[in-house]
Formats: C-alpha cells, sequence, structure tokens
C-alpha cells in the first residue's frame, strides 16, 4: 500500500514538473503574437479629420480560468509585487511538486498515511511565506526609496520642468526596484496612455499605500488644480510621520517580538538538547504511533501561535 502510494505520488510529481517545463518553454507567445499585442494600443488609422485613439492600458476580462491564472489574477499581481518573474501558472506548480515531494519523505520512512498531508501542507505553503517575505522587502525598499524620490520630484517641478520630465529625471537617478516601475509608467505615458491610468497601473502594480497616497495626491491635483510642488511636499511630509510612528511601534514592539521568537523556539531547541542527552528517550516520539500523532499536533498548534503571534504584532499605520 505505501509503496503504490509513494509511486502515485511520484508519478504526480514527475507529471507536474513536465507540465512546468512545457508552460516555461511556450513562454507568453511568440514574438509576432507579442507585437500584435503592443500594437493594439497603437492610434487607428482612421479617414476623415477625426482620429481615434485605442485606449493603451486595456482593461482585461478575469472570467473564467484567466480570472485565477491570467496576467491580471491576483496570483500574479502578488508576483509581481513581489517581483518574482513566474507566471501563475510556473508558481502553483512550484508548490505542487514541493508538497509532493515533502510528502514522499514521511511514506519513504514508513510513517503513517496520515501524517502525509503535514509535510506536503508544508512544502505547498512555504512558496508562499518566501514571496510575501520578499513582497516585503520590495515594498520596504520602494517606500524607502519614495522618500528620496518626491524632493527629487518637487526640486524638478519648481526648476520648471513638466510633470513628465520631472518623472524622467526621478527614474534616471533613483535606484530599483522604483526607477523600472517608473520606467514603466513613462513608456506608457508616451504610448498614449492617460496620465491618471498609467498612475493608477503603477499604484496597483507595487501595492504601496505610501504609493498609493502619492498617486491619489497627484490624481487629485490634476482635476482640482493646486500648487504641485507644494501637495508633494505635504505628502512626503506625512510619509516621514508615519515612518516615524512605524518606527515608534517597532521600538515599543520589541520586547513581545523577542518574546514571540525565545518562545517558538524553546521546544525545538528542547527536543535538540533531549535529543543529545537521551536519544532512545526523544526517540520513541519519531518510531510510535501515538509518538508521532502528539508530533505533529504539537508542529501543527506550533505553527498556529506563530501565526497568531505575527498577526497580533502587525500593526498598521
Amino acid at each position: 500500500m505505501l509503496e503504490a502510494l509513494a509511486a502515485l505520488l511520484g508519478g504526480l510529481t514527475v507529471f507536474c514538473g513536465a507540465l512546468g517545463v512545457a508552460a516555461a518553454m511556450a513562454g507568453a507567445g511568440s514574438l509576432e503574437q507579442r507585437l500584435a499585442r503592443m500594437r493594439e494600443g497603437a492610434p487607428e488609422k482612421v479617414t476623415g479629420s477625426r482620429q481615434r485613439r485605442r485606449p493603451v492600458l486595456k482593461a482585461r476580462s478575469a472570467t473564467g480560468m484567466r480570472g485565477w491564472w491570467g496576467p491580471e489574477s491576483p496570483l500574479a499581481l502578488e508576483l509581481q509585487q513581489a517581483g518574482v518573474s513566474l507566471r501563475p501558472v510556473e508558481y502553483v506548480l512550484v508548490r505542487v511538486v514541493l508538497g509532493l515531494v515533502l510528502a514522499l519523505v514521511p511514506l519513504l520512512l514508513g510513517a503513517p498515511i496520515f501524517l502525509v498531508p503535514v509535510p506536503f501542507a508544508i512544502g505547498y505553503l512555504l512558496p508562499r511565506l518566501m514571496v510575501q517575505q520578499q513582497r516585503k522587502k520590495r515594498l520596504a525598499r520602494v517606500e524607502a526609496q519614495l522618500l528620496e524620490a518626491l524632493p527629487m520630484l518637487t526640486s524638478g517641478l519648481r526648476a520648471g520642468y513638466g510633470f513628465l520630465q520631472a518623472l524622467d529625471f526621478v527614474a534616471r537617478r533613483i535606484g530599483e526596484p522604483l526607477s523600472w516601475e517608473l520606467g514603466v509608467t513613462i513608456q506608457e505615458m508616451q504610448l498614449g496612455a492617460d496620465v491618471d491610468d498609467a498612475l493608477t497601473a503603477l499604484s496597483r502594480r507595487v501595492g504601496s499605500a505610501d504609493l498609493d497616497l502619492v498617486v491619489t495626491a497627484l490624481i487629485i491635483q490634476r482635476r482640482v488644480g493646486g500648487n504641485l510642488a507644494e501637495l508633494l511636499t505635504m505628502v512626503e511630509r506625512t510619509m516621514r510621520e508615519r515612518l516615524r510612528l512605524r518606527g515608534e511601534i517597532k521600538a515599543l514592539t520589541g520586547q513581545q517580538r523577542m518574546s514571540a521568537i525565545i518562545i517558538g523556539s524553546l521546544p525545538f531547541f528542547l527536543a535538540a538538547v533531549l535529543l543529545l542527552v537521551n536519544p532512545s528517550y526523544v526517540g520513541m516520539l519519531f518510531t510510535k504511533t501515538a509518538g508521532q500523532i502528539m508530533l505533529g499536533g504539537a508542529l501543527g498548534m506550533e505553527m498556529l501561535g506563530i501565526y497568531f503571534l505575527r498577526r497580533i504584532l502587525d500593526i498598521e499605520v
């Protein structure tokens, strides 16, 4: 029975791997198809004095499978915000294959079948945790670069540059990843996209609350009017105040975060010490069925406690 289940999981792993390789080789389409999609945003050639322009940023339908796997799906947006160059299908395949590979380990070691979902869940959720961590790091870099970019944008506007020229000035002198995002927005504007649509797409791609504040201020200023340089200065001041509050909250919750780290690592530390002192005593947790059940339950409660502690300490500003 165990051999058949292991063979089945191995076959599924090979199948998912082959499907992922085929999807990667297929790419995003041929060069002619990509050029055709780019030409869809070009202005139409119509006779007469009227010239109609198609929107460059076209709203794509998210129905059916494209709603889950398409380029406009929440999963694709999460990967884009993390800076991961994987399509949603490839990302899900990586998670499934890793879960299946880890699920084979207890079967090969002779563990009961009911323990298989535990390593599968760990392998399936681990890439998501890594992507979320990468997304947080990228957002932190973007928000730190925004504090450098806003004074440069304000100085360019006060020097007499237009908004697009000042934005290009900032994009050339700021580092990654903000420079790449601003470069994409500038290209969309140069191709004929509406400024409000391009800025909204920028805010959606990055997913930063600070950038959303800047974009909202820019859109309101374009519709209402006013001194853009002074408005950006006020936005910068607000962002620096939020940064100061985040620092204060991090300092006030430092003791609680350290307590969570110590309490979370204490079971693993004690298990390692007992394994070194008396291996036969701790070994029953791995060899006996009751010990394996207790070990799986303890690991599940440990992960649940870490999740709730992270949620409690995650204070929005």
